[in-house]
């Protein structure tokens, strides 16, 4: 028998015991739903440990517990200000999130992969915290209000003042609405009474009054909220997972192929282009052979790299080389400038090569193949306490309501493929400004 949702904020704890046995029967035939008694705290800016955990498994839909993850890590800058919390699963997959409600919520994710902060030096990934910390030290006020918002979903509910538990026949018929209403849209609807959305951004002052005035108690009316996304979802596109050692630089002269040489491979696998390569040769034994690492040499002379040996073995090619050695393989190659990359994606339905330099002048490279636009409209569906003692019912609005203005901004969240055996891979939000110079490469054949 599938169970009941209902909702019991703190305050309507109190009844008397004149209908205690008919309470009794509801909370016996029903469950909490930990997502709506639970929650992160309103009042505070500051995302802790715990914080963290609670809004990754909202995110994830996982279940918010230690043993479920197997480490929760902090995100730090080189002054070792906290930036994010990262939690990787014990499965699989992994989720940043931010250390303050002045950022967007969710920093990365991936239902696939980990994230090894200790891996990120002189990679890509440190080329997009750069940009993402600058980003951040450059908010608008106006931008940290509405990444503030974005925060609500995962955020307690506000305490009820107790009078609205005078009537325990009203509470009990409402709370058992309430799990109907969970029991007929599901998980992800925000049913609450009227009264707790007073002072949240969560509903406008305007439909506030609207529903307070047609007829009803603010403390019994319902508002049972929920979201539709409008935004949109690309798919990555490449599935491969190269890196730069092993049989891919097998044939370099200091044994690494080199992260320019790995995207652009990947996109010419992915495009499985020129005709003169076997493809399917270069696949076999979970790429662990003589046609990919011969491959991975032609592009390197293709690229015209440059080897390094000290302090380590990089291998590297500048932007203008990489263009020119794809060229040289059938190509055509457009060459952006353009710190909203993703769109590339949508505009050509296409992965595509990015390149940048990072504050240091190490030069990084990896392949953008998707992203996550997340584009909010808000529904409220409004039901007034209606009937007598012995007999009290709920009766719904005949109007769904929508949101002024269902999401200030849209969020972006791109997919980047870094090069490492899909170490860090995933999507990551997409700094609102950039302080590093990034530029792509669009191919076609």
């Amino acid at each position: 028998m599938k169970k009941i949702y209902f909702l019991i904020l703190s305050a309507f704890v109190g009844f008397s015991c004149s209908n205690q046995t008919e309470l009794n029967d509801i909370m016996e035939s029903t469950s909490l739903p930990t997502y709506q008694t639970e929650g992160i705290s309103r009042n505070s800016n500051s995302i802790s440990e715990s914080d963290a955990l609670f809004v990754a498994s909202r995110f994830m839909n996982r279940p918010a517990t230690r043993s479920n993850a197997s480490t929760v890590t902090p995100l730090r800058d080189s002054e070792n200000k906290l930036l994010g919390h990262i939690v990787n699963y014990s499965d699989k997959g992994f989720c940043i999130v931010a250390a303050s409600k002045e950022s967007s919520p969710i920093l990365a994710y991936s239902d696939d992969n980990r994230f090894d902060v200790s891996s990120i030096d002189k990679t890509g990934v440190c080329l997009w915290l750069e940009n993402y910390i600058y980003s951040q030290n450059n908010l608008t006020e106006e931008k940290k209000a509405i990444n503030r918002q974005q925060w609500e979903v995962y955020e307690a509910a506000p305490a009820i003042e107790s009078r609205a538990t005078d009537d325990q026949e009203k509470t009990a018929a409402m709370n058992k609405r309430i799990g109907e209403l969970y029991e007929e849209f599901g998980g992800g609807l925000d049913a609450r009474p009227l009264i707790a959305y007073r002072g949240s951004s969560m509903i406008s002052e305007s439909l506030y009054q609207l529903f307070k005035n047609k007829g009803g108690s603010e403390n019994y009316t319902i508002v049972a909220r929920y979201k539709k996304d409008l935004g949109i979802k690309i798919e990555p596109y490449i599935k491969t997972q190269w890196h730069q050692e092993g049989p891919f630089g097998k044939y370099a002269d200091n044994g690494v192929a080199g992260c320019t040489v790995i995207a652009a491979g990947q996109l010419m696998y992915y495009f499985q282009f020129p005709t003169t390569y076997d493809w399917v040769a270069i696949a076999k034994n979970n790429f662990n052979n003589e046609a990919l690492s011969r491959f991975s040499r032609d592009v390197q002379d293709r690229f015209q790299v440059t080897y390094h040996y000290t302090p380590i073995a990089e291998t590297s090619a500048t932007i203008s080389k990489v263009k020119k050695g794809l060229e040289s393989f059938g190509y055509k190659i457009s060459h952006e400038k353009s710190s909203s990359s993703y769109r590339f994606v949508y505009q050509n339905h296409t992965p595509f090569y990015e390149q940048g330099i990072d504050d240091a002048g190490n030069g990084h490279a990896w392949v953008v193949d998707g992203y996550n636009s997340y584009d909010y409209q808000y529904y409220y569906v409004v039901e007034y306490l209606r009937g007598s003692s012995g007999s009290y019912y709920y009766e719904r609005d005949n109007t769904t309501y929508s949101a002024d203005d269902g999401n200030p901004a849209v969020t972006y969240q791109v997919h980047y493929n870094w090069g490492w055996g899909g170490d860090n891979d995933g999507y990551y939000v997409s700094p609102p400004t950039y302080k590093n110079d990034v530029q792509q490469l669009i191919l076609k054949h």
